[in-house]
């Protein structure tokens, strides 16, 4: 099925020139030191890996994902050259090298190196491990971003590749369910299950082990496999109440699944920045199986066309419903607001 390409203002493949145009300097004086270290310290020279990674970032905002990959490569060579293939260190670093391949859409490079990290890692069960498993899920997230499926209010800027749409796939039909389903491979169910365990048993602060159950919720929620997500989320929120300070996330419905629509997508990319936006906000109730229901529009400023892909978008979404004592409740009044171009 022949696809579509829309870019993302910012934090996806292209960029506005004049922000690229500002950003050559800073990679410019990048190479320059990656170059100077080079030469005083030698071609694998292991404090180059910082620099190289602030390159990536700068590279994969630039749009330029050849460049920004090639910097990965290198960098995993001076890590397995400084560290050896085989040992704990490399595996780490190859978990982060992973966790970027994902973000710039290079999804089976990624996986493979998450794999290959994890193997290493595997008696280590230490957060080193957790972070690699957790990973290997994640970037499934990041390959739904792809397709303009947000599974977080911050996982369409985490991800810097292409973003694609299927042709006339309607959100609400079964393929688009199927190819939710077939992107959240059951290898994340298994990776994120032994870092649920793991963070049980492991010794982590109460943040991140809180935090470790909310994503293996969310993956499940996301699935749409409710009954499973409720049982993580009420770990996390026992280990809430175990815990001092610690604030609990599960008070309030928290978005997990949303595919963004397509105009909204297309709508501003090719724009300038400062083209104004129009909202369509809706108010709705998320029930205990973190399906929306009893939507009502309060306001569709770029008309009815936006109004109904939104109310499409909303039906197809999951949340992370609001729980009480381990015990999912409806939540009325809850509102989306989505902003077009």
């Amino acid at each position: 099925m022949r696809l579509f390409a829309y870019a993302l203002l910012g934090a996806l493949a292209l960029c506005d020139s004049a922000w690229c145009v500002e950003q050559q300097p800073a990679i410019e004086e990048l190479k320059r030191e990656v170059n100077v270290l080079r030469r005083s310290g030698g071609l694998y020279d292991p404090r180059q890996s910082v620099l190289l990674n602030q390159l990536v970032d700068l590279h994969s905002l630039q749009g330029d994902i050849d460049e920004a990959v090639a910097a990965l490569a290198y960098m995993e060579s001076v890590s397995e050259r400084t560290d050896g293939r085989l040992s704990r260190q490399h595996a780490a670093t190859l978990a982060g090298i992973a966790g970027w391949q994902c973000r710039l859409g290079e999804f089976e490079s990624g996986r493979q190196r998450f794999r290959r990290s994890i193997e290493r890692l595997r008696d280590e069960h230490d957060e080193v491990l957790i972070g690699a498993l957790l990973g290997l899920a994640r970037c499934s997230f990041d390959e739904l971003a792809a397709e303009g499926i947000a599974t977080s209010p911050q996982s369409l800027d985490s991800y810097r590749g292409p973003v694609l749409r299927r042709n006339r796939m309607s959100i609400g039909s079964p393929a688009f369910q199927y190819r939710v389903q077939k992107i959240l491979r059951p290898e994340g169910d298994q990776a994120l299950r032994d870092a649920a365990r793991l963070a049980e048993s492991a010794t982590l602060s109460p943040e991140h082990r809180v935090a470790v159950l909310l994503q293996v919720g969310d993956w499940f929620q996301a699935k749409d496999h409710a009954r499973t997500a409720r049982r993580y989320y009420a770990s996390a929120q026992r280990w809430v109440q175990r815990a001092v300070a610690v604030d609990d996330p599960l008070v309030t419905p928290v978005q997990v699944l949303y595919p963004v629509p397509s105009l909204a997508l297309r709508g501003g990319p090719a724009r300038e920045s400062s083209a104004p936006e129009r909202y369509v906000e809706i108010e709705f109730t998320v029930h205990t199986d973190g399906r929306a229901g009893r939507e009502r529009v309060l306001l569709r400023e770029p008309g009815k066309s936006a109004a109904d892909e939104t109310l499409q978008a909303l039906q197809a979404a999951r949340y992370r419903p609001r729980m009480v004592d381990g015990k999912a409740l409806d939540t009325e009044g809850v509102r989306l607001r989505q902003a077009f171009r």
